[in-house]
């Protein structure tokens, strides 16, 4: 996908009350703002996959819908 059309995308499923909600909720899942560690090395590298998409995720709406992104942080922080 290219990047300008990946950028419209990101932007409708954010201005879509339903796409918005499932974004927050792959968010949350992908534990990015969980800062625990597992001694068990298997488990160790299963978080960090999970919190690397997380991050993408983020990353994404941060370049396509900078306003989205705090609306984002703002609603984590409450």
């Amino acid at each position: 996908m290219k990047d300008d059309e990946l950028k419209l995308v990101v932007q409708n499923t954010l201005n879509s009350p339903d796409g918005y909600k499932f974004v927050q909720h792959l968010i949350e899942e992908s534990g990015c703002f969980d800062r625990s560690v597992s001694f068990d090395i298997n488990k160790q590298y299963y978080l960090q996959g999970r919190k690397s998409f997380g991050d993408y995720i983020l990353d994404l709406i941060k370049t396509c819908d900078f306003d989205n992104y705090i609306k984002l942080q703002k609603e984590r922080i409450n």
